[in-house]
């Protein structure tokens, strides 16, 4: 037993650790300084994590300087970790815009949180936590890699005494959770920031017009392509899959025209390491038209229905959710279904964004069934 407790120990220490602390980060981005060092001088724990978001510095600063939980616009990684559930902002807030030193970004429902420190934008915010045994302090730095190319990248510096069992595991969850919610953050902005640059003037809002009920969908958007264009993305969905920072990836199964009995296995990412398979069947086809699928994965089953509607400015996708749910418990069927409608409206927004950015229809970013 003790030999593998040290076996365990020394894997964290010298193969997760080092990964989790650099996650995404070049050399030159680990080794470098950064506005905000001089707040935490001597770190107990120090991470630097980065993503490439292909947008420019101003389409991403705005996710920045709204951040923040409860009464702000989230912290774009687990909202039901760090925002009581509720979805981290998918638009830009104009009233959260100015920022200024002072500024709180909370954590806690009470209020507590980051202070902003310092604003340069749109090239660094620097954030602080202060509490009485310690600091943390996160700073932002956007830098233009090359024309509609930014890295982003946070740099965590931590410092805190111990003086009780609450501040020993704030310690802790700091340095092993650290990557999972930052990790999570980074890549939340970069697909909002993504979003806003491939944003069409004009684009068609999506529509809920569901009955109430929970777990049940009646959703729509107006695409401004053919219908041949938009049922071309539905029948090959795998071909816009395969971008290593999409939670999705999808096989079909066999691979060939879409036709009955056709299936995809698809992958979602819940957390890094953890995936979800749901697999899905084709039930009903009517080229240009309609596609009717049945779905299951371990935790639930349903139907998915997508119908093709001609209108003045291109065609309208209609989609139709049923969905049931396996071992949730009653109590929580109002929370999952808050959650999936939230992501469903979004993907059908890309699906949108996909087919509108586009001439022709070609490879692209994950949309998923």
């Amino acid at each position: 037993m003790a030999v593998a407790t040290a076996a365990v120990a020394a894997g964290y220490r010298w193969v997760v650790r080092p990964w989790q602390t650099t996650w995404g980060a070049t050399r030159s981005e680990v080794d470098a300084a950064m506005p905000g060092d001089e707040l935490v001088p001597r770190p107990a724990c120090r991470a630097t994590n980065a993503v490439t978001v292909r947008a420019e510095p101003d389409q991403i600063w705005p996710w920045l300087a709204q951040m923040g939980g409860y009464t702000r616009a989230g912290w774009y990684s687990y909202d039901l970790v760090d925002n009581a559930g509720v979805h981290s902002a998918d638009r830009v807030v104009p009233e959260l815009q100015d920022v200024s030193p002072g500024t709180r970004m909370a954590t806690a429902p009470g209020g507590a949180g980051f202070d902003v420190v310092s604003v340069d934008r749109p090239r660094s915010l620097v954030l602080a936590l202060r509490q009485p045994s310690g600091v943390v302090s996160s700073s932002f730095t956007i830098t233009r890699a090359a024309p509609g190319a930014t890295r982003l990248v946070n740099r965590t510096r931590l410092r805190v005494r111990p003086r009780t069992l609450g501040d020993l595991a704030f310690v802790v969850g700091m340095d092993v959770g650290h990557v999972v919610m930052t990790r999570r953050m980074l890549l939340g902005i970069a697909e909002r920031a993504e979003r806003l640059a491939r944003a069409v003037p004009g684009a068609h809002d999506p529509e809920d017009r569901s009955p109430g009920m929970p777990l049940e969908y009646d959703l729509a958007v107006v695409v401004r392509r053919s219908a041949r264009d938009v049922f071309a993305l539905l029948v090959d969905v795998q071909d816009w899959t395969g971008d290593a920072s999409s939670p999705v990836t999808m096989e079909k199964l066999p691979e060939g025209p879409t036709v009955v009995g056709t299936r995809w296995r698809e992958r979602v990412r819940l957390v890094p390491g953890v995936w979800m398979t749901v697999w899905s069947q084709v039930a009903a086809l009517e080229p240009e038209r309609l596609l009717d699928l049945e779905f299951r994965s371990v935790w639930f089953q349903g139907r998915l229905t997508y119908v093709l509607e001609p209108v003045a400015d291109g065609t309208r996708l209609v989609q139709r959710e049923r969905v049931r749910m396996r071992g949730v418990p009653r109590a929580a069927v109002p929370a999952v279904d808050r959650s999936l409608r939230w992501h469903l409206l979004r993907r059908l927004a890309d699906i949108r964004d996909a087919l509108e950015v586009r001439t022709v229809v070609g490879r692209g970013r994950a949309v998923g069934l």
